[in-house]
C-alpha cells in the first residue's frame, strides 16, 4: 500500500492554536484549509466543517468517509484495487491472520452470547483484493460486496465452508462482515428458509450487534449507512429488525431456527 499524501502537523498546530484564539468562532474555519469558511461550505459525516471546493481535490476515505487531508487525517494511503484509507483508520486495519483470528473469536463470542450457537470455529476466513473477491462471489448482488461465503455440498464444516472478506477493512467493519458471514452458515446449518430480503436481513443483524457493542462514532457512522441501504440488505435488515424488538432474541432465533418464522407475530 502506497502512501499519496504527505503528512504534516502545519496545520494541526494551527488548528490547534486557532481553537485557543477563537474558542467558539472555531467552527467559521475550514477544517482543511483554516481558512474562514464562506456561504458555501460542506460537513463530512464527522461534523467536519470545509469549502465545497475541496471535495473536487481530494479522495473520502473508503473505511471512515472523512475526506482525506493533513489537517483532517494526517495524510492517506491508496490500495492497490484503488481504495483509499486515511491514516486515522490505517493503523486498525485487518490484514494479518493473527489479527483475522482475534477478531473471529471477539464475533463468535458476541453471536454465541445472544443464543447463535453451534458456529463452527475452523472456517477458513481468507482476504482478497475487490476484484478477486468479486469473481470468487460471481457478482453476487452488488459491487461494493466486502464479504461472501461460499458453502459446498460437503459433510464437515471444515470443507463446507470458506469465508472471503475485502482485504484492509478496519477493525470494526471486518469484525460486522465476519458476522455477517457467520450468520449465513448458522442458517446453512439449521437448513432455514427464508427468502434471500430477509436471509441478508439476519446477517445484518448480526453486524448491528458488532456496531451497539463498539458504540463509538465510527460504528455509529457504519449503524447509519446499514439504517439507510436502499438494497435488499437494507430491506431485510429494517424488517427483521422490527421483528427481533418485538419479539427479543431468543424468540426471534428459535422462530427462525424451526422454520417457523412466517408464523411470527
Amino acid at each position: 500500500m502506497g502512501k499519496y499524501i504527505k503528512n504534516s502537523y502545519k496545520n494541526i498546530f494551527l488548528l490547534v492554536l486557532l481553537s485557543i484564539l477563537f474558542s467558539s468562532e472555531i467552527n467559521d474555519y475550514c477544517s482543511i484549509c483554516l481558512h474562514k469558511l464562506d456561504e458555501k461550505y460542506l460537513v463530512d459525516v464527522w461534523e467536519n466543517k470545509f469549502h465545497d471546493y475541496h471535495e473536487h481535490n481530494g479522495q473520502y476515505c473508503n473505511s471512515c468517509s472523512r475526506l482525506i487531508s493533513e489537517g483532517l487525517t494526517h495524510g492517506g494511503y491508496k490500495t492497490i484495487d484503488n481504495r483509499y484509507i486515511c491514516s486515522l483508520c490505517y493503523p486498525g486495519l485487518i490484514y494479518q491472520n493473527t489479527s483475522v483470528e482475534t477478531s473471529r473469536q471477539h464475533v463468535l463470542k458476541q453471536l454465541e452470547k445472544i443464543g447463535f450457537l453451534e458456529l463452527p470455529q475452523n472456517i477458513s476466513i481468507i482476504l482478497l483484493d475487490k476484484l478477486a473477491l468479486l469473481n470468487i462471489s460471481e457478482d453476487a448482488y452488488h459491487k461494493n460486496l466486502k464479504g461472501f461465503t461460499k458453502i459446498r455440498n460437503k459433510i464437515n464444516s471444515f470443507d463446507k465452508y470458506t469465508i472471503y472478506i475485502l482485504n484492509n477493512l478496519h477493525q470494526i467493519e471486518f469484525e460486522a462482515v465476519l458476522a455477517h458471514e457467520y450468520l449465513h452458515i448458522w442458517q446453512d446449518n439449521f437448513n432455514i428458509k427464508i427468502n434471500n430480503t430477509n436471509s441478508e436481513g439476519l446477517c445484518n443483524l448480526g453486524s448491528r450487534l458488532i456496531y451497539d457493542n463498539y458504540n463509538n462514532q465510527y460504528s455509529k457512522i457504519l449503524e447509519t449507512t446499514l439504517n439507510n441501504d436502499p438494497t435488499i440488505y437494507g430491506d431485510g435488515y429494517r424488517n427483521m429488525l422490527e421483528i427481533k424488538n418485538q419479539i427479543g432474541w431468543n424468540r426471534f432465533i428459535e422462530k427462525i431456527k424451526t422454520n417457523s418464522f412466517l408464523l411470527i407475530k
